[in-house]
């Protein structure tokens, strides 16, 4: 008796598929295949290009937040600029005041809108203030000058160039002290930034009065007013020698002649 398997064999041996159905089935199999492959690899990169993207507009956020575009200079006690980003927020600043880092990291500056900040620098100082401003546009910086100004009743509150502010940030000056560091420069040239650093402003403006020049007024101690040999003058020497009472230049001529008639006198005596 023939075993099942070999009937089963012996049954499709007839059985013959063409070239066609070979390719088509072949082709099925392989869309099977590799279409499912490329549906797994699409959903595994479909995260994958979310989290690209969110990370670039995420940097690209930080970039613009982190850009700077108005620089603050705050004198009040300690020495500091604020660089200010296009959201009026501080995003750094630096203490050019040696010794003062500790006080001003303590009033944790960063983030903080630029009103805020400068009015926490003049509240912890006590002491006079002033405030220089340097942003991209002139209507940017109107606009925190003007802000500061409402915001700290009483600061002094310019604007000023950035080439200004930064030759000050580099001396390790606010602008106010830089410009006076300079207004002594030109009085003495041997003075230094360190010179200046450690001193106030009044004590600033008495050494650059002491080398300024006096008026030619007070120079000349009045020496203008004393009166020119001069026979045209009212107050002529000339004139009070030779006896002439007359507030005119004549006055001397006339004594001259009382002279002449005097001598003429005596003779004829």
């Amino acid at each position: 008796m023939m075993p099942m398997d070999k009937k089963i064999q012996r049954a499709f041996e007839d059985v013959r598929a063409d070239e066609a159905l070979k390719d088509g089935t072949a082709a099925f199999l392989h869309e099977k295949l590799y279409a499912r492959t490329r549906r797994t690899a699409l959903r595994r990169a479909v995260p994958a290009v979310c989290c690209a993207l969110l990370l670039l507009f995420a940097l690209t956020g930080y970039g613009v937040y982190s850009m700077p575009v108005a620089a603050i200079s705050v004198e009040a006690g300690e020495t500091v600029e604020l660089k200010v980003n296009a959201f009026d927020r501080v995003v750094s600043y630096t203490c050019l005041s040696s010794g003062g880092e500790d006080a001003v990291d303590a009033l944790n500056l960063t983030h903080q809108t630029y009103g805020d900040a400068v009015a926490a620098l003049v509240e912890d100082s006590g002491e006079e203030a002033a405030v220089s401003v340097a942003a991209d546009s002139a209507e940017k910086s109107a606009a925190i000058t003007a802000e500061i100004e409402t915001r700290c009743a009483g600061v002094a509150c310019q604007a000023a160039d950035a080439e200004t502010l930064e030759a000050a940030a580099e001396a390790g000056l606010g602008v106010r002290k830089y410009e006076a560091y300079l207004a002594w420069k030109a009085l003495d040239p041997t003075v230094t930034p360190d010179d200046v650093r450690g001193l106030s402003m009044r004590e600033i403006r008495s050494r650059i009065a002491a080398l300024s020049p006096q008026d030619d007024a007070e120079s000349t101690g009045g020496a203008s007013a004393s009166p020119a040999p001069d026979a045209a003058g009212t107050q002529s020497g000339a004139g009070q020698q030779n006896g002439a009472g007359s507030h005119s230049g004549a006055g001397s001529h006339s004594g001259a002649g009382q002279g002449e008639q005097h001598r003429r006198g005596r003779n004829e005596a």
